[in-house]
């Protein structure tokens, strides 16, 4: 399978698009999620690649679970490849909806206390994420009413393999929380210009488990489910450059319309190496707890 970012956006026309916008506004999330599955369901007959790379995940997934006496909630690939169309309802709801439809509960920990205390002491974070879960319904976060967010998240990702969705999505943003910016755009005066941000108590958040279109060659080896993964370079480096408090992120379905958001600090005084594997752990722990939540549909392990 070819890299992700050299795979072919599929099935994201602008006049679909807008269809399910307007069955969205209309109707609601919940009714959308209904006409997602029949034309989910023709899309899945035809995508051969990330079938393909479904089921070698499951593979993956539950030998390692029979290896380690670990039990893993069976699905199907079809399953799987919905409840990424579901997520991508749930960005539209979350980012383009001035009073989003879904909901949140916060895994309670001394990770998440830690984030509330820096937020609530106007100090900035670094956020790492990844394509386990939804990072994007993060923006209707501020919703959750146990924190102060009266700052903004600026989000840096690779945009351009998902181009048509994202524009879409950019143009009808209704989130004043969130600002996203392509990796691509960069210059140097934009990341001295976010470094600021954070330092003044903003969140910037970056991809930590996808190896950059830009430098593709500069990664670090982690090790996931007993195979060999490729993480950016750049996002750990980065991480210790910044020096802010630096967490883990991951933000799950837990049902319908409904979201687990998870933090994981991250010790900034280990190795590169070992902040990264450290990372790698955390993607483990809650791929096998929430396995339809992993959305890298190409061939990810080696």
């Amino acid at each position: 399978m070819e890299s992700w970012y050299k795979i072919k956006e599929q099935s994201a026309g602008v006049f679909r698009l807008k269809l399910l916008w307007l069955i969205y506004k209309i109707f609601g999330l919940r009714f959308l999620k209904i006409c997602l599955v029949p034309i989910v369901f023709v899309i899945y007959l035809f995508a051969k690649p990330a079938r393909c790379a479904s089921k070698e995940y499951k593979k993956i997934l539950f030998n390692y679970a029979k290896d380690n006496n670990i039990k893993v909630k069976n699905f199907s690939s079809f399953s799987h490849i919905l409840n990424y169309a579901f997520s991508l309802s749930d960005k539209m709801s979350a980012i383009c909806d001035d009073k989003p439809k879904i909901k949140f509960e916060v895994e309670e920990n001394k990770s998440w206390n830690s984030f509330k205390e820096c937020l609530n002491n106007n100090k900035g974070v670094f956020l790492i994420s990844s394509h386990l879960g939804n990072i994007e319904s993060f923006c209707a976060f501020p919703k959750y009413n146990h924190i102060n967010f009266n700052k903004t998240l600026h989000a840096l990702m690779e945009i351009n393999q998902s181009s048509i969705f994202h524009k879409f999505i950019e143009e009808r943003t209704k989130n004043s929380f969130f600002k996203l910016y392509s990796s691509k755009d960069l210059n140097f005066e934009t990341i001295m210009s976010l470094y600021e941000d954070v330092l003044n108590g903003d969140m910037l958040l970056m991809a930590g488990d996808r190896v950059s279109s830009n430098n593709e060659n500069k990664i670090i080896i982690v090790n996931i489910l007993d195979k060999i993964c490729k993480f950016p370079l750049g996002t750990f480096k980065y991480a210790k450059k910044i020096d802010v408090p630096t967490f883990g992120i991951i933000v799950v379905s837990v049902g319908l319309n409904k979201y687990k958001v998870i933090f994981q600090k991250l010790n900034l005084h280990d190795d590169i190496k070992i902040i990264a594997q450290s990372f790698a752990k955390f993607l483990e722990k809650n791929i096998i707890k929430y396995p339809k939540n992993w959305f890298n549909f190409y061939r990810y392990f080696d």
